[in-house]
């Protein structure tokens, strides 16, 4: 039982490292994704309506927001099909699902639904601890270097 548990843990940890791995900052004059990420998650804690969608109505529950594609796309300064791929990503990685209506979505991001509303600043905190202590985890184990470690809290 135990090996059960240890491996959930690790698969836990895992999921959460390709996150941060597929947030990754890339450099340029856009945003990140993780600059993306955090968007999404201020708009999800606000209950985030567009203003040319405001004249329908929606029944939002914590942790969702209306957006459209285009919106996203201009905010981001990305590409269309840059923003449908990242929101396919975070799907497939369960990090978010995706409600699709005729011309937007209502994106949920399970951990602001699951819980009361949590500020942008404490997400992404608990993003970055548990990125600094899954670092500092596996290079005390031995199973990381000191300069991927550092690499990693960078």
């Amino acid at each position: 039982m135990k090996k059960q548990k240890h491996r959930t843990s690790s698969g836990k940890m895992s999921e959460r490292m390709s996150l941060l791995e597929f947030l990754k900052e890339r450099s340029g004059i856009r945003l990140s994704k993780l600059e993306a990420y955090l968007d999404l998650v201020d708009k999800a804690s606000v209950q985030y309506i567009p203003k040319d969608l405001c004249k329908q109505e929606f029944s939002l529950s914590n942790g969702q927001f209306v957006i459209t594609i285009t919106e996203l796309a201009g905010c981001w300064h990305w590409h269309r099909a840059t923003v449908r791929t990242f929101i396919e990503q975070l799907e497939k990685m369960n990090q978010i699902s995706v409600t699709r209506l005729t011309k937007s979505q209502i994106i949920t991001i399970p951990m602001l639904a699951e819980t009361p509303a949590v500020s942008p600043i404490d997400a992404a905190l608990d993003v970055f601890r548990q990125k600094m202590c899954t670092a500092l985890d596996e290079w005390r184990s031995g199973k990381m270097s000191a300069s991927a470690c550092a690499s990693e809290c960078e």
